[in-house]
């Protein structure tokens, strides 16, 4: 597979991505222009200063191959392969598909079932990468279908739940079930340049929250172990390491005004609350953004539903961090010692 020679070559290559039938000639053929699009658009990503990135517009920046999808009208495009193949996956329509493809050309010369499989994985893994890279700059965020993507981000978190091999394998990092962790963290990360009660009431439909939650009781001790020590391979995840992606995420969240003034309406159900009172053993730190839930708040809205535990907060892990969302611990115990007798 040659490496395009110039940005023209680039752009010729995001113009050339189509809804081409799955197993097809030329959807092959698509495969390996993407990867050549993703790992352009990873080392662009690589070298963007994120700290003056949001002074600065995509066009001032040196990340072209995003700027080519949005130019050619390729982001949504990106967005609805991604949903299309992951739809197909969790009906199992992938051998039905194969067989059509042969179908359609009989005279078409196909790998071995290993090899195509490979490559299936490889085109989730590819796009899923080319979004992150994208969703990083503003400018796609505001023309993203918002409704399309949150919806594949609920679809994916719940997947997750039911599979667990989809987080537990070697590859999970650049999986639909462990990026749209990340998906999610900077979208709420960019809310305030969006259209916070549209975005925030399709996160409230597709119960995005409630399905982080179980993620976290779920997956947080493989997140700190395999998915981090395999992150930095993703290469475009700057301001949020796949390590800490589910605590961040669920911190931003707990940060909206939407969450901030319609606590009931995100934590309907009692099970999520109990998830956070239980995990008083399995994950002491709960992070909390700065100005969201401060201990007090947090300690009535969940009192209610630990009838035989104290859920105690520590004011003064609170305030020695002065709120910080990363290094504030919220302990939820059933011990009954006054907060300001610890250490």
């Amino acid at each position: 597979m040659s490496i395009p020679d110039s940005q023209a070559a680039y752009r010729l290559l995001v113009k050339s991505m189509a809804p081409w039938p799955l197993f097809s000639s030329n959807w092959f053929r698509m495969l390996e222009g993407i990867q050549q699009i993703t790992d352009a658009a990873v080392l662009e990503s690589k070298n963007v200063d994120r700290d003056t990135q949001s002074s600065t517009t995509l066009w001032e920046r040196n990340e072209q191959i995003v700027r080519f999808i949005l130019e050619e009208g390729k982001l949504n495009l990106t967005l609805r392969l991604l949903v299309d193949f992951k739809d197909l996956q969790r009906q199992e329509q992938f051998a039905s598909k194969l067989n059509a493809a042969r179908q359609a050309e009989p005279n078409a010369t196909f790998d071995d079932l290993s090899t195509i499989k490979i490559k299936a994985a490889l085109y989730e893994q590819t796009l899923g990468v080319l979004m992150l890279c994208s969703i990083m700059s503003i400018e796609a965020l505001q023309v993203i279908d918002f409704p399309l993507f949150i919806d594949h981000i609920g679809k994916s978190l719940e997947f997750a739940l039911m599979h667990p091999e989809m987080v537990r394998s070697p590859d999970s990092y650049r999986r639909q079930e462990v990026l749209a962790v990340s998906y999610t963290f900077h979208i709420l990360e960019a809310l305030e340049q969006l259209q916070e009660d549209r975005v925030m009431e399709v996160m409230l439909e597709k119960k995005v929250l409630p399905s982080l939650v179980r993620n976290v009781v779920t997956y947080h001790p493989y997140y700190q172990t395999n998915v981090k020590k395999n992150a930095v391979m993703v290469g475009c995840c700057g301001r949020c390491s796949q390590a800490n992606s589910l605590q961040q995420a669920i911190s931003a969240f707990l940060n909206t005004e939407a969450f901030k003034t319609n606590q009931n309406a995100f934590l309907q159900e009692d099970e999520i609350k109990t998830f956070i009172v239980s995990l008083q053993e399995n994950l002491i730190q709960v992070y909390l953004m700065k100005d969201t839930l401060k201990p007090d708040e947090l300690q009535e809205y969940f009192a209610d539903y630990s009838k035989k535990k104290l859920i105690r907060v520590s004011r003064v892990h609170w305030e020695k961090h002065d709120g910080d969302a990363f290094g504030s611990l919220c302990w939820i115990t059933s011990r009954g010692t006054s907060p300001s007798n610890e250490d």
